[in-house]
């Protein structure tokens, strides 16, 4: 799974969590059925000039309701939309906060009133509505702006994408599932790194060891250590396609 779902939780983990869902609780025929009408009539409706209340009515209620949440406090601002999530039932305390911002407004900026909005209340998650995207901002580390990222063209056609929905933004999913899978998330990026660690000092081990002493250099450290970040610069690189791949002549030498 690559860019589109964001940076929230890492890719492994939520192409598991898809096959665990595949296998589970399916997302229903009669909540799939109905997101390409719910486009069709968003893309016609909506546009830059649409203010963020007519985007809240036309595209967030016809797709949080039938994940079974219910919205209250619904506070207009300025810049957009804000409400408090609940179960269907409004029992127990808000799930998330949500923010419905004008038109393609910055996810950035869009969370960050997001995450204003929905301090007073002290919820866990904000879901951010951009008429672009739907984001999920995990409201308990502000600091670090990561987001489930979930593009709102895709819904009609893709099933991973309805299954995360589904799955992530329903009551079960914003209660639960959704920290579980970042705790799990955090857990299996701090091993990557520890484990980083360890395979960079063997490999300057191994480059030490296997120049011979007559041609090392007084700094031959500080060589073995360009050379294996230069080579995790280039893996960093490649993995995002940020080299010139189309280039016959980087191909042949890469």
């Amino acid at each position: 799974m690559t860019a589109p779902w964001g940076d929230l939780i890492v890719s492994a983990l939520l192409e598991r969590h898809l096959v665990d869902e595949a296998h589970g609780t399916a997302c229903p025929a009669a909540f799939t059925g109905r997101l390409p009408h719910w486009w069709r009539r968003l893309q016609s409706v909506a546009g830059p000039a649409t203010p963020p209340r007519v985007l809240f009515d036309v595209g967030v209620r016809p797709l949080i309701e039938p994940l079974g949440l219910a919205w209250t406090h619904l506070d207009v601002h300025p810049h957009g939309v804000a409400a408090l999530l609940h179960a269907a039932d409004r029992q127990g305390s808000p799930l998330a906060t949500l923010w419905c911002s004008p038109w393609h407004a910055p996810l950035s900026s869009a969370s960050r009133r997001a995450l204003a909005s929905g301090r007073p209340a002290q919820v866990p998650w904000a879901c951010v509505f951009t008429g672009h995207e739907l984001a999920v901002v995990d409201a308990t580390r502000p600091w670090s702006r990561r987001a489930l990222r979930l593009p709102l063209a895709l819904l009609p056609d893709d099933t991973r994408c309805q299954q995360l929905l589904w799955s992530l933004l329903s009551p079960h999913g914003l209660g639960h599932a959704l920290r579980a899978l970042t705790g799990q998330s955090d857990a299996y990026g701090a091993a990557v790194c520890a484990s980083l660690g360890d395979r960079v000092l063997e490999a300057i081990e191994l480059l030490l060891t296997q120049w011979s002493t007559a041609h090392a250099s007084t700094d031959a450290l500080g060589q073995a250590l360009t050379v294996v970040y230069r080579v995790l610069f280039l893996y960093f690189a490649e993995a995002r396609g940020l080299l010139p791949v189309w280039n016959r002549r980087f191909r042949e030498s890469y």
